[in-house]
């Protein structure tokens, strides 16, 4: 997680930011996901050696440090001890509707490109196709 936070400091991208920053995001130090992995074996295998012991197989867990932050605060943490020196003043935020919207833009503009090449490639792509069919039973018939 910590590389792709660091792409987007050298990418030079921390000045904008998508959202109100108003959600929860619950992150997990991967130490302690190891920890509750070991505990859950544990767990089985105690469960296999004294029937009497919590049954912990079939079980779904959440394994969580119990410290939620807003992500770009959270992120924000990160940018900072690499050295960002961006000021808060100088951030913009891009609301979630307008997100939205440059997404659907985005999209539709893809789909338009990319239905409009598929159409002007159909007869070469067709041709070469057939070229490579013509080879392909070539080299089986003389192989």
């Amino acid at each position: 997680m910590v590389a792709p936070v660091i792409k987007v400091l050298e990418d030079g991208q921390t000045k904008f930011w998508m959202g109100y920053n108003d959600i929860e995001m619950d992150v997990v130090y991967v130490g302690h996901v190891a920890k509750a992995e070991v505990l859950a074996a544990v767990g089985l295998l105690r469960r296999h050696i004294d029937p009497s012991a919590p049954k912990i197989d079939g079980e779904a867990f959440n394994i969580t440090d119990d410290e939620p932050s807003p992500p770009w605060t959270f992120f924000r943490k990160y940018w900072v001890l690499a050295g960002d020196k961006t000021p808060l003043s100088s951030v913009w935020m891009i609301p979630p509707p307008l997100v939205m919207i440059m997404a659907y833009i985005a999209e539709v503009s893809f789909f338009f490109l990319l239905s409009r090449l598929c159409h002007l490639s159909d007869s070469r792509l067709r041709s070469r196709l057939s070229w490579i069919r013509q080879q392909m039973l070539t080299c089986v018939s003389s192989g």
